[in-house]
């Protein structure tokens, strides 16, 4: 049986009637609008752009995106892209969730941090957490959770713990 195809650069719909391969793509191109926002937003942390969350008009997903180098919208360098079948504040929870922890650990490793570690980490946790959305709440509690751990963890292989060990511990 014949297969209809309706080609439009890199986005194709198909059907087994043109009829069909026309609602397939009338279908895909409602759920891309109908959400209402298809502007990409950029994520800063501290005065720089850190992710853009943006809409994949080829799938009418929302995805996001961590940024390498940023000059303007045209000049933007992506290091890494995540895949996501996300509505657009879902998308932005989850890169404000991973930007949070990313944060956390260049805080801890930061030069200055060496001269009180406890205190760094305590600081770094503290800062790491207005990153999240504040409409976030379970991604407060969380990233709260998790760097209890990462600093649980720090402390027990300060006082000697292999890695082993300190993590059993925090089971």
């Amino acid at each position: 049986m014949a297969e209809y195809t309706i080609d439009a650069g890199r986005m194709t719909w198909t059907g087994k009637t043109k009829k069909e391969a026309r609602e397939n793509r009338d279908e895909h191109l409602e759920r891309i609008f109908a959400q209402g926002k298809t502007m990409p937003e950029l994520v800063s942390i501290a005065g720089h752009v850190r992710a853009v969350v943006f809409l994949d008009v080829y799938t009418g997903d929302w995805s996001y995106a961590l940024v390498k180098k940023y000059r303007n919208l045209q000049q933007l360098f992506l290091k890494q892209t995540v895949q996501a079948t996300y509505n657009f504040h879902q998308a932005l929870f989850a890169c404000k969730r991973h930007l949070a922890q990313q944060y956390f650990d260049e805080l801890v490793n930061h030069p200055l941090s060496k001269a009180n570690p406890a205190q760094a980490r305590i600081e770094a946790a503290t800062e790491s957490l207005k990153v999240i959305d504040s409409d976030d709440a379970a991604g407060k509690r969380e990233h709260e959770q998790w760097c209890l751990w990462q600093n649980g963890y720090a402390a027990l292989r300060a006082m000697g713990y292999t890695d082993e060990e300190a993590r059993e511990r925090l089971q």
